[in-house]
Order: structure tokens, then C-alpha cells, then sequence
């Protein structure tokens, strides 16, 4: 019928998110995190920093709360935006563990039981080697 009448389907518009590192986004000196998130384009990779976990765990550290509070903040502000945490540990050839993966889902649990969709949450591992001097 659409053929006869001469009505082409509407093809969905893909767009490719392409990254940009934050360094390049040119955030002003000590920008919060909201900042960020605001000034912040599709794509935009934004380290937060401050969340430790304990050694050769995935159980986050103490010291690692304001940065989650912060995070948890953001998130709950900005209902539609959708993230990927990328868990990584550094120092090591082989994560035979999974041990960053374990800790980007972690983040994951404490945004989810604070409130936030874990759909909006991606998870990603990042192996990160030591540099030889």
C-alpha cells in the first residue's frame, strides 16, 4: 500500500557519539562536576576523581563518598543523562580477576541504590600499565 501511494519509510537518524577528552572541552580551573556535566557536549569523557577502592577489592573506600555524593547528585539532577564508568586498575599486565570491571559495576550499585536507573548506567573495564622508566 505505502508502495502504491509512493510513501518511503522514515529511516531512524543514527548519530555517532564521537569522544572528546575532557582536557579538550577546556573546563574552567576547579569546575564541579555539575559544571562540567553542564558545559559538557555528547561524548564528553569527565574523570572524577577520588574513588578508591581498597586493594585488590572491589569495596570502595571511605574517602570515596564525596565524590560518589557528588556524582549521585548529578545524576538525580539530570534525570535523561546516561553515563559509562570505566573501572581500572593500574600497574598490572592481565585483570585476571575482572577486578576493574567488578569496580565500575560497584559504582553502578551505589548510583542504582541511590536512586538512579542502572540503565543509565554503562559499565566498562580500562587496563592501565605502569610505565617503565
Amino acid at each position: 500500500e505505502e508502495e502504491i501511494l509512493g510513501i518511503k519509510p522514515v529511516q531512524p537518524v543514527v548519530t555517532e557519539i564521537i569522544p572528546i577528552e575532557e582536557e579538550d572541552m577546556h573546563f574552567p580551573t576547579n569546575a564541579t562536576l555539575q559544571e562540567k556535566v553542564a558545559l559538557a557536549k555528547p561524548g564528553t569523557r569527565i574523570v572524577i576523581k577520588n574513588i578508591f577502592f581498597y586493594q585488590n577489592s572491589f569495596r570502595m573506600m571511605p574517602t570515596s563518598k564525596p565524590a560518589m555524593d557528588e556524582l549521585i547528585d548529578v545524576m538525580l539532577k539530570n534525570p535523561t543523562m546516561v553515563i559509562e564508568v570505566q573501572g581500572h586498575i593500574c600497574c598490572v599486565d592481565a585483570d585476571r580477576r575482572n577486578l576493574s570491571l567488578e569496580r565500575a559495576k560497584q559504582v553502578r550499585r551505589v548510583l542504582e541504590g541511590n536512586g538512579v536507573d542502572q540503565k543509565r548506567v554503562k559499565v566498562k573495564i580500562k587496563l592501565k600499565k605502569q610505565i617503565q622508566k
